[in-house]
């Protein structure tokens, strides 16, 4: 192995301090702080995660009814998450990251599930 002269180690010194490596805290998290949506979100209406970070979303939905009640969670269009509450009262929850620019929406699978909490980890 051939040893470097000191003013090449001295260019790649300064080239690793300037490059452009990911810094701490930039990711899912870093910044946000976990929001409730409850009221403001409804199953079968689209959302876009228009922030410019990932986000993470969870829901939980409950069965208000005897009988079969099961919700879906989508981001952009592929089912990443399934509530299934089985009995009167129950709670099932979902959870995703939903990447910049993807859209993400729950839609109600059958009987009639009810949002319990919906959050987001957001700015």
């Amino acid at each position: 192995i051939q040893e470097l002269d000191t003013e090449t180690q001295a260019g790649l010194a300064t080239k690793v301090a300037t490059s452009s490596l990911p810094t701490a805290n930039t990711g899912v998290g870093a910044g946000q702080t976990w929001q409730d949506f409850t009221g403001s979100r409804a199953l079968g209406v689209g959302y876009t995660n228009a922030s410019g970070k990932p986000i993470a979303v969870a829901i939980s939905i409950q069965a208000n009814i005897a009988g079969v009640v099961a919700a879906g969670l989508y981001v952009q269009g592929v089912a990443v998450g399934l509530a299934y509450p089985k009995l009167n009262e129950s709670v099932v929850s979902m959870f995703a990251i939903v990447p910049p620019g993807d859209a993400y929406q729950v839609n109600g699978l059958a009987g009639t599930p009810a949002i319990s909490i919906w959050a987001e980890l957001r700015l």
